[in-house]
């Protein structure tokens, strides 16, 4: 236990981000019409994300802010997250029990 104590929050953090982007994967393997496409979106994804979450922090700092803004930052980016994933469930079709139909 005082190994885990010891270790930087970034680690768990590194970890649940592991362990979320393999269930991201598999939820897509398991609903996309293409999974390999959707495992590369996917993976493209996590790119952005940190290539985004770096830009703002070095703007933080940048702006004068010191270094304690960047879990401001960081908060910013997981709010906005839960948002866009918030948004998938609501127009995703048959997450909810409805139905969509498309008209011709």
């Amino acid at each position: 236990m005082r190994l885990a104590a010891g270790l930087p929050h970034g680690t768990y953090f590194g970890v649940a981000a592991l362990v979320t982007g393999n269930l991201v994967g598999a939820r897509l393997a398991d609903r996309a019409l293409m999974p390999t496409i959707g495992g590369a979106l996917n993976h493209s994804a996590f790119n952005f994300a940190n290539a985004i979450g770096a830009w703002l922090g070095g703007l933080a700092i940048a702006a004068g802010w010191g270094w304690a803004s960047l879990g401001s930052a960081g908060v910013l980016l997981a709010i906005s997250g839960l948002a866009v994933f918030g948004g998938s469930l609501v127009l995703q079709p048959g997450a909810t029990g409805r139905t969509v139909t498309v008209l011709r």
